[in-house]
């Protein structure tokens, strides 16, 4: 999804699957699979480093380990830790007013306080997209999205292929190389040392569109040198013609005649 299509999605689901809103936004925000989301306990949840252990994915109602095979942890943005925030609190109350005595232990629950069901998930996933008057997505593209997003502005593939729990980056690579930046400049313009991009120097274009350094470039790396005659055929002064030739052509002096001046 592009980012106006998830954040066209997010709007609709708060609106109409108030349960869904907040995983669709782990996935979406975090790089989580399904799985591993449904699968995510309270304690999971370390909101002052804003940080998740991913310990354990759901499977066709089944608790077991992440894909991967081990634990990892991953990143909270700004806005999942705050709506995560406010879900603690939300279940919190909920559980005084259903009489639970505690909160369920899953972040994402049913009104039963299980765990959300795979297939419901999706089913209201997909009636969400059609409120939205959205293409077809599935529920594992909220993954895909927070990938392709990070890398689309730069972030470093090996940041990304952590958060997604890729052992090496290449298959980070493998699968999301096309979302990589190739035509920034401003990549290569942070080799430039800092007096240089300080100086304010600039590449001028001309009206034939050939570029030319500014003055301030020119001061610093000095002007190109020159022929002493304007036409770069001439070579010495024998071939300059008699009524173009100036003193300073036909005196070969090397000093101006003064006195005791070397001749």
């Amino acid at each position: 999804m592009s980012r106006e299509e998830l954040s066209a999605f997010l709007d609709v689901a708060r609106e109409e699957e108030p349960r869904l809103s907040p995983l669709s936004l782990a996935l979406a925000r975090a790089g989580l699979r399904p799985g591993a989301g449904l699968g995510l306990q309270r304690d999971d949840l370390d909101f002052p480093s804003r940080r998740i252990r991913v310990e354990r994915a759901l499977s066709a109602g089944r608790v077991e380990t992440p894909k991967t095979g081990q634990g990892r942890s991953v990143d909270m943005s700004r806005e999942l830790t705050q709506v995560l925030l406010g879900l603690e609190l939300d279940r919190t109350a909920e559980a005084l007013r259903r009489g639970w005595g505690e909160p369920p232990v899953w972040v994402f629950c049913s009104l039963a306080g299980t765990p959300l069901d795979l297939a419901n998930v999706e089913k209201a996933f997909k009636r969400c997209l059609r409120k939205a008057s959205m293409a077809s997505f599935r529920l594992y593209d909220l993954r895909h999205t927070f990938a392709s997003q990070l890398l689309a502005v730069g972030t470093p593939i090996t940041y990304v292929a952590a958060q997604l729990g890729h052992a090496r980056p290449t298959t980070t690579l493998q699968w999301y190389a096309r979302w990589l930046p190739t035509d920034d400049k401003r990549l290569v313009d942070t080799l430039d040392g800092m007096a240089f991009r300080a100086s304010g120097s600039r590449l001028v274009a001309n009206a034939s569109g050939a570029a030319f350094a500014a003055p301030q470039v020119v001061g610093m790396l000095g002007a190109p040198r020159r022929n002493r005659t304007s036409n770069l055929l001439i070579k010495s002064p024998q071939q300059v013609p008699p009524e173009q030739r100036s003193d300073d052509l036909t005196d070969t002096r090397t000093e101006p005649e003064d006195g005791g001046g070397v001749r």
